[in-house]
């Protein structure tokens, strides 16, 4: 019995550590782009490699794409904002079918969800982060989530909100634990760096990806693409300097 739980879990693999404001404007940015042969983090040019790989852990785990980033059906429907909840609901109650045979989310109390996640062989901060990821996507299903879970999670960002007011270190992706920022607006940013200038270029926004029409929409991917083909010309040209051609 301990064998055959310990391989169902490692097929699992780690469930999504992401905040679930990221793993969403993947999906965005997904649906305005299209949904590439193979999605890596070479498509989400705006994203820092960290937040693109947590995001793959999470597409991953939810059985988006394969392991080689090939992606599954599931995922276009995910993309497909008529269907994502749905779509959301059936993959969430899917992946942690493990979990979720062992507990009623409508009725979980935050110890019995920690509990519960200890089976993916998460811990710290990971932990933290996975069971905000949980639930808030269970919330955006339509899942029925326990109100001692909810309150947990507001309580958490009224106190983020509380330290950032005495003047502590904002932290980004709203605490990474439930907590719902004010309005749909998405914050990014895409850094590149400049050699010859010793420097670098960011280009960053906040605002709703869904309000983008006409020649907004067209400027913001238009430099999103320019930046992304400087960083490849200046990879190319770096390799070649490397190899000692001219």
């Amino acid at each position: 019995m301990a064998r055959e739980r310990s391989a169902q879990v490692s097929a699992s693999g780690t469930p999504p550590y992401v905040s679930f404001d990221t793993f969403t404007t993947a999906l965005d940015y997904l649906a305005s782009r299209g949904i590439s042969s193979k999605v890596n983090a070479s498509v989400f040019p705006l994203m820092s490699g960290t937040k693109a790989r947590y995001v793959l852990v999470a597409f991953r785990f939810l059985g988006l794409i394969d392991d080689d980033g090939s992606p599954k059906p599931d995922l276009a429907q995910l993309v497909e904002v008529r269907t994502r909840a749905q779509t959301l609901k059936r993959v969430i109650e899917h992946s942690y079918s493990g979990l979720l045979s062992k507990m009623d989310l409508a009725k979980a109390s935050p110890s019995e969800l920690d509990a519960g996640l200890r089976i993916y062989n998460v811990t710290g901060t990971t932990h933290r982060k996975a069971k905000g990821f949980l639930i808030r996507a269970a919330q955006r299903s339509g899942m029925q989530v326990s109100g001692h879970l909810m309150k947990r999670t507001r309580m958490a960002g009224t106190r983020s909100t509380r330290r950032r007011q005495v003047g502590s270190e904002p932290q980004t992706d709203s605490q990474d634990n439930g907590w719902t920022p004010p309005a749909s607006r998405q914050v990014f940013s895409r850094t590149v760096r400049l050699p010859q200038a010793a420097g670098t270029l960011t280009l960053s926004g906040s605002f709703d990806p869904f309000g983008l029409r006409g020649q907004e929409r067209e400027l913001f991917y238009r430099l999103a693409d320019l930046l992304d083909e400087f960083e490849k010309q200046e990879g190319a040209q770096q390799r070649k300097t490397a190899r000692g051609g001219v």
